[in-house]
């Protein structure tokens, strides 16, 4: 039912993993791949939706993937798929997050990027991230802030770039 209404509402769906298992899915690029192939396939097959992002766990900058970044990133490309990274982060999956820690984190680095990609998290184990959602847009929205796709960004958020 999330997904459903995520995309009636126009929201774009990327891919994360299937697993989240480090170990598994960043075994070689070919278990990465296929990891990918399986969520994107389980979105088409069940919602009639061809995802065209993905996002790295531990984002595109991390020590598992240093080996075979760009044949993993290349391969997907021939795909239609393209990855995208963050340049703002909620710090809400570490630690014990508060309503204000996750506000006074955006607060902090929000403000400082011309194009804002912001890092959240939600889960059935935290909770707060969905408690400070509201605060969050409208901290945004009172900056003059408008909420797009990560697609119709001028430019792929990419750490580094």
């Amino acid at each position: 039912p999330v997904v459903q209404r995520e995309l009636k509402e126009g929201h774009e769906i990327g891919v994360h993993t299937y697993t989240h298992e480090a170990g598994q899915i960043y075994a070689s690029a070919e278990s990465y791949f296929k990891d990918v192939c399986r969520v994107r396939a389980k979105l088409e097959e069940t919602f009639d939706y061809t995802p065209k992002l993905w996002r790295f766990p531990w984002g595109s900058a991390n020590c598992y993937i240093c080996g075979y970044k760009k044949e993993l990133v290349d391969r997907l490309e021939k795909e239609g798929m393209e990855y995208a990274d963050w340049n703002v982060s909620a710090e809400d999956s570490v630690g014990s997050p508060t309503i204000e820690s996750i506000l006074q984190n955006i607060r902090k680095d929000c403000f400082r990027v011309e194009d804002p990609v912001i890092l959240m998290h939600d889960s059935n184990s935290n909770k707060t991230t969905l408690d400070a959602l509201e605060s969050v847009l409208s901290l945004l929205q009172e900056q003059g802030y408008q909420f797009k796709t990560l697609s119709e960004r001028k430019k792929p958020c990419h750490f580094g770039g």
